[in-house]
């Protein structure tokens, strides 16, 4: 446990102590902002519920899977770059404590990321005359949705950069992947009907978070987000272990 809140504390420092950190955090929170304002001010017109006003928009979604590739592209593939991995892994930690510690560093600025969006329904109802009070029973659903999708995701770009030694292919190869598994379910797939469009009508992205920021929670996709990001965290550990066997 020692070994992991070591390596947790030292990742996660690396985030904080980048400015690439901040610059990406507050392009996340500008369009989200916007996207906001913008939603708001179309609901004057037709009413929209807080899930739409939160998370029903393209260019936030994209920015979102934009974070996620950012923070997932150096995990692993920069330890393998600068060769810090082998000293890391001769002190007494385990090729798992490393994979979770790595994990649980980016699932945290991950969250540090998301945590301002909590407060605007709150600011919505102090500016707003006779406003009701946000639905915090809808509110934390749709955070456990964009959490559980984030953590998913997560997992699959800490495997994909303990992959390469490049960030940039990391990055090249995380981005189309996780555009694909998000919108899967949004956009209509070529094989609707089929077994193949029958499995990717049923992976999370952003039709499970809209469903989530209304309320309906489905066992379906939050088995599908943990059970699929322990095994990619498992792949990321046997990986990891394969420079046993050179």
């Amino acid at each position: 446990m020692r070994s992991f809140l070591i390596l947790w504390r030292r990742q996660l420092s690396a985030y904080l102590t980048q400015s690439g950190f901040y610059a990406m955090s507050a392009m996340f929170l500008f369009v989200a902002g916007s996207n906001f304002r913008a939603l708001l001010s179309d609901s004057f017109q037709t009413p929209l519920s807080l899930g739409n006003l939160m998370f029903d928009s393209f260019y936030l979604w994209l920015m979102l899977l934009a974070v996620i590739t950012v923070l997932a592209m150096s995990l692993l593939s920069e330890e393998k770059r600068l060769r810090t991995l082998e000293a890391i892994l001769t002190a007494p930690v385990t090729d798992t404590s490393l994979v979770l510690a790595k994990y649980a560093a980016a699932a945290t600025a991950f969250a540090l990321m998301c945590a301002p969006l909590a407060a605007y329904p709150f600011l919505l109802r102090a500016f707003s005359l006779g406003g009701d009070a946000p639905d915090s029973g809808l509110l934390a659903s749709g955070f456990l949705g964009l959490a559980l999708v984030g953590g998913y995701y997560l997992a699959i770009g800490l495997f994909v950069s303990s992959l390469t030694r490049s960030q940039a292919v990391a990055a090249i190869l995380i981005f189309p992947v996780l555009c694909l598994l998000f919108f899967a379910g949004v956009v209509q797939p070529p094989a609707a009907g089929s077994l193949a469009g029958a499995v990717l009508a049923h992976v999370p992205g952003a039709r499970h978070i809209m469903d989530f920021s209304r309320g309906i929670i489905d066992a379906r996709p939050v088995f599908h987000c943990v059970s699929g990001a322990a095994f990619f965290l498992f792949a990321t550990v046997k990986v990891v272990e394969s420079r046993h066997w050179k």
